[in-house]
């Protein structure tokens, strides 16, 4: 929701640590631009522009639906792999004051999560795409798994879960079922929209690009430049492609029939990964020149919080402060 756990802060001028902001994120129910950014029916709105909306909701009425807040998500999120005697936090619910303990379903985060899914004791995983060529494709289980597309956010009807015969499943919309009705919402328009977000991801860290440093051989630029251009234009990505180990940058090329049936593609659903690469973007890992600004309060956080040996209450009253101060001496490359 709303993508990162830092959003920039235009009082401020510079990113702050948003995972403890509680105000709900916000899904566009119409084209719509905002602080000059267009935003596309679908598209949840970054954290600047977020926290903007709420500051002038008289100008946006009707626009936008309230998602879960960055505090209630992560909260969710984390009560997955918490066990269900140990507290996530004790300021909760709408009330704001509910304790909630773990639903203890996902592993623990110490645990290898390839090693857990490939013997069988995880059902799924999340992993980058070159894990999944490299780890997945070349082990004992490749012809059970599958990749599924990027993720969406929906909200059904009643709810997002249905009983059949005694037991619990989730409502499905797709190719082949259709298990519930989506929830819709009457925008500015008078539309009925059905509250759908896009699908959207932060692109992997260990994304490989072609680059000129900047103390290279002025001499030698020109022609460095001509060859990066046709490496990452059509002609060059339909040669990569063919190896099968890379989604290739030119969307007509990922989705092609040339991409996605060659017979040298070491996965099955190539479908899935391309209409992920088309559906990414630049995380907060790429927003400054070095990952320093992560040190300090990343451990904690991914240890004892995830863990649930500490509340999320405690981890924010005790590193918020920290996480801003490094943030703010960050020399910052990107603003999303």
């Amino acid at each position: 929701m709303g993508g990162d756990c830092v959003g920039w802060d235009e009082e401020t001028g510079q990113y702050v640590l948003s995972l403890g902001d509680k105000d709900p994120n916000l899904l566009a129910l119409e084209d719509v631009t905002v602080n000059g950014r267009a935003y596309e029916q679908g598209e949840v709105l970054v954290y600047e522009d977020m926290k903007y909306v709420h500051a002038h909701e008289s100008e946006f009425e009707g626009m936008f639906t309230e998602l879960p807040s960055m505090f209630d998500t992560f909260v969710e999120f984390n009560r997955l792999g918490v066990p269900t005697d140990k507290v996530v936090t004790e300021k909760g619910g709408e009330s704001g004051e509910e304790t909630l303990k773990g639903y203890g379903v996902a592993k623990n985060t110490t645990d290898n999560h390839a090693t857990e899914f490939t013997s069988g004791n995880s059902p799924m995983v999340v992993d980058y795409y070159s894990t999944v060529l490299l780890t997945y494709q070349n082990s004992s289980i490749r012809q059970y798994i599958d990749i599924a597309p990027t993720t969406q956010y929906r909200e059904y009807k009643g709810g997002s879960v249905y009983e059949e015969n005694g037991t619990e499943y989730l409502k499905v919309i797709g190719e082949d079922g259709y298990t519930g009705e989506l929830e819709t919402v009457e925008n500015s328009k008078g539309e009925d929209v059905p509250v759908t977000g896009m699908m959207y991801a932060a692109e992997e860290p260990n994304s490989s690009a072609l680059c000129i440093p900047t103390n290279s051989d002025p001499e030698k630029y020109e022609a460095a430049f001509k060859f990066i251009s046709w490496a990452a234009g059509p002609e060059g990505q339909a040669i990569m492609m063919r190896g099968g180990w890379r989604v290739p940058n030119q969307t007509d090329l990922g989705m092609s029939d040339a991409f996605q049936n060659t017979e040298d593609n070491p996965v099955g659903n190539v479908y899935a990964a391309s209409l992920a690469s088309m559906h990414t973007y630049m995380g907060d890992w790429s927003y400054f020149e070095n990952g320093t600004w992560i040190d300090g309060w990343s451990e904690p956080l991914n240890g004892e919080v995830r863990r649930g040996e500490r509340t999320l209450d405690y981890f924010l009253d005790t590193y918020t402060d920290m996480a801003n101060t490094a943030l703010n001496v960050m020399t910052i490359r990107f603003r999303r």
